[in-house]
């Protein structure tokens, strides 16, 4: 059998819903699409509990013009493991990692197989979406023509680390070694690092059209779930910190200063933001101690000369949410003021 083009790797766990209409807008979009020759649909099933193994037996049955294949895992082996073996399951040249409850829009496919066939030679692709549904907010900047990226600065001043949405991901398969897909280290963010390692050696194409929209539950009802799935860990903080050390990992490659210092500013007004807007909204104290001291000299290290932490986020952070919940007003009206003087003094220079 021809090997297929394209891997489209569905990881799944207890959403046997969301499984089922996803699989079925896939299945209209690639009929529509005529590419069904080039088209492998996989499916990981995290050992769930639900319905969901029903759901892809259902689907199974159905007539299709694509491959179709389907696994069970034994046990729940995480998020993060689970990614790593729906790319060990897939055959094609290219697999692309897409969540069982992004939207995808009606020219997907036919744009992702048209981008990977002009960029064979690529390492890895990443698809724009749309974040903010109901204003189309978009992860990076719109534009209909796709750009290639020679290094990792290049890649990295294009997307800004909006491949953190795993949906946003497509790999060449072969550039992905099986040891690096079963050895998955502690954290969310697993997939950035095997991002970051093709693109050592390889280029990268970006897609600057929103080919897919992310479909968020809100911040309660993601930490409700959360709870569930990771047994009473702290998943937010620990998901946010684990983000600040891979911000600093990608400093030991060869970056410009003014993206070094763009990365710092996203660390700190949109990172740190999101760890103290959970915290505040999280139960009558916030975070438990264990998660604080985690958190602590992680924050130390990457925030230490910056006077704000120190004075205004920090407090934040170790105050118990009644008290956060109304400070955090006064944390914004600061930045806002800063960031206007900011941009006053940009003008000026």
């Amino acid at each position: 059998m021809n090997q297929p083009f394209l891997s489209i790797a569905i990881p799944t766990f207890n959403r046997a819903e969301k499984l089922k209409n996803q699989l079925s807008a896939l299945h209209k979009s690639i009929l529509k699409s005529k590419l069904g020759h080039a088209i492998e649909v996989v499916v990981v099933d995290n050992c769930s509990t639900d319905s969901t193994q029903d759901s892809i037996i259902n689907f199974s049955n159905l007539q299709k013009s694509y491959t179709f294949s389907t696994f069970q895992n034994e046990k729940n082996l995480g998020g993060v493991r689970n990614f790593g073996q729906c790319i060990l399951r897939s055959n094609g040249r290219f697999v692309w990692l897409l969540s069982d409850d992004d939207n995808l829009h009606d020219d997907a496919i036919e744009h992702i197989y048209e981008s990977l066939s002009n960029n064979k030679e690529i390492g890895f692709c990443f698809v724009n979406h749309f974040v903010a549904p109901t204003i189309e907010v978009a992860a990076i900047n719109i534009d209909n023509k796709d750009i290639l990226t020679k290094n990792i600065s290049e890649y990295i001043a294009s997307t800004m680390f909006s491949e953190s949405m795993v949906s946003a991901c497509i790999f060449r398969k072969s550039l992905l070694s099986e040891e690096t897909l079963k050895d998955i280290k502690p954290g969310p963010y697993q997939h950035m690092h095997w991002v970051i390692d093709i693109l050592k050696i390889h280029n990268a194409c970006i897609i600057r059209t929103p080919l897919f929209t992310v479909l968020h539950p809100g911040v309660f009802e993601s930490r409700k779930i959360a709870k569930k799935s990771e047994h009473a860990k702290d998943f937010y903080l620990e998901a946010h910190i684990d983000f600040l050390k891979y911000t600093s990992y990608i400093y030991d490659f060869s970056l410009g200063l003014s993206l070094r210092i763009k990365i710092y500013r996203l660390t700190m007004n949109e990172n740190l933001n999101q760890i103290i807007y959970h915290k505040i909204t999280t139960g009558k104290l916030g975070y438990n101690f264990a998660s604080l001291k985690l958190a602590f000299p992680i924050m130390l290290r990457k925030f230490y000369f910056s006077p704000s932490f120190w004075l205004i986020n920090l407090p934040l952070l170790l105050l118990p949410s009644p008290f956060a919940r109304f400070f955090e007003p006064l944390r914004w009206k600061y930045l806002e003021v800063r960031a206007f003087f900011g941009n006053v003094l940009r003008k000026i220079i």
